[in-house]
């Protein structure tokens, strides 16, 4: 689903990565449109009734090896744990902590959907939980306020607030667009309306938007399961084994892979990053030699090599390419700068017109957001142009350390991009990127 949702957008998914039988209440929901807050959203005694059956997820490999965080939720009955299908995928158990420091371990899946990025899990015996209510049907409004329940950045059971921008339809599946903050780690997570009721699943954000933040409708969730209520639970080992035997098996999906990463440190300017093992890395130390190995491949036939040897032999880049032709990614230093990326913050829109200016029939998409991942802080760009019949969409990160300004540039070819592939690696490059010391 998320190839389909986004096509045109990187989104990055929010788990935070290091790489049955009661139905939904049916109450009535009131107005939407008010002026003072509903009694829910402005009722802190309630809302900590519900973080209650909320929980942060610690995600553990079979080596029992932490490989990430996210959010979830008790529901239809105190046996089923709702989380996202990416929050459990290569996981082999996960730990969940309540908001008295309570922990319980949960490696039971009743049923998980790839596409619709839903996870039901099982508690071995029961969990003494209140199940949460799942509105059916919600009669949903652009400018209903609505509250976030989850665990970004492995704090348990952040709330947050806003509305409900935009109401998304995908070959039927109805998806949330709402402005209640969230981050890494929310992923899992309950969207709650102003009666308490959840409405929608958190599932992801938009890397280049303002709060532009993504929720699965609660009644894909409510169909999901009703589809599979008598189904007999797996370890979420079994689970995840079928699924890499199965793209194994299937030559496509296997090449998409990323999984397997290699450190690279740039010779002179010192930053290091780790990049996918089936791309190549082109720098001054091995440029010539592999512009000979590439000069026949079929792959790399719309790009123009002889261009690309002057860029990284004398502004000292590296150019991470896949090698199956999809994306392009460069990491350079750009010259060193009295800026903090605050104070550069406000050169964006200059910045923004002089990157659409030097390509072809350019749109820019985004610009001016400022954030932190993995200790850097970075703005943010993106654009869409074309180039010799491709559409491609650029996704720029300025990074800093000190007053040193660091460029990653993520360049995308729409047609044949696989955006789990990108989402993935992005999020990948930016959590491992290690700039030197200021």
């Amino acid at each position: 689903m998320k190839k389909r949702i986004f096509s045109c957008f990187l989104c990055i998914l929010l788990s935070f990565c290091f790489a049955t039988t009661a139905l939904a209440d049916t109450s009535s929901e009131g107005s939407f449109f008010f002026s003072a807050k509903s009694n829910f959203i402005n009722d802190p005694a309630a809302i900590e009734q519900k973080a209650q059956s909320m929980f942060l997820v610690e995600i553990y490999d079979e080596n029992a090896k932490l490989i990430g965080t996210g959010s979830g939720f008790v529901a239809f009955d105190e046996h089923l744990f709702i989380t996202n299908h990416h929050v459990v995928e290569d996981a082999a158990f996960l730990t969940i902590y309540d908001d008295m420091g309570n922990s319980h371990i949960i490696d039971l899946l009743i049923a998980a959907d790839e596409q619709l990025d839903i996870a039901i899990l099982e508690f071995d015996a029961g969990s003494n939980y209140d199940a949460l209510n799942l509105k059916a049907n919600p009669d949903l409004r652009r400018g209903q306020q609505v509250l976030a329940i989850g665990s970004p950045k492995g704090i348990l059971n952040t709330v947050s607030e806003g509305n409900i921008s935009a109401i998304l339809n995908e070959n039927g599946v109805e998806i949330i667009q709402f402005t209640a903050p969230i981050s890494h780690g929310s992923s899992g997570g309950a969207l709650f309306d102003d009666s308490g009721n959840i409405i929608g699943l958190v599932f992801a954000k938009h890397i280049e938007g303002e709060n532009m933040n993504y929720a699965l409708n609660i009644q894909s969730v409510i169909d999901f399961k009703n589809l599979n209520a008598h189904g007999n639970s797996k370890s979420l080992i079994a689970y995840n084994q079928l699924n890499t035997n199965s793209e194994k098996n299937n030559p496509a999906l296997n090449q998409k892979k990323t999984s397997d990463y290699i450190l690279y440190t740039h010779p002179t300017q010192g930053y290091s990053v780790e990049y996918p093992e089936s791309w190549i890395a082109l720098d001054s130390t091995n440029i010539e030699a592999m512009m000979k190995s590439l000069a026949d491949n079929e792959e790399f036939s719309s790009l123009n090599l002889e261009a690309v040897v002057p860029q990284i032999t004398q502004m000292e880049m590296t150019m991470f390419m896949d090698i199956f032709g999809t994306n392009i990614n460069i990491v350079g230093q750009e010259v060193g700068m009295s800026l903090t990326a605050s104070a550069f913050l406000p050169m964006m829109p200059q910045m923004a017109q002089q990157v659409t200016a030097s390509l072809p029939d350019a749109k820019l998409l985004d610009t001016g957001s400022l954030y932190e991942i993995g200790g850097n802080q970075y703005c943010t760009l993106c654009a869409s142009y074309t180039l010799a019949g491709s559409d491609l969409y650029v996704f720029q990160f300025y990074a800093f350390s000190g007053t040193t300004m660091y460029l990653i540039t993520l360049t995308m070819n729409a047609s044949v991009a696989d955006m789990d592939t990108v989402e993935a690696y992005t999020d990948h490059l930016l959590e491992t990127l290690v700039l030197p010391a200021a």
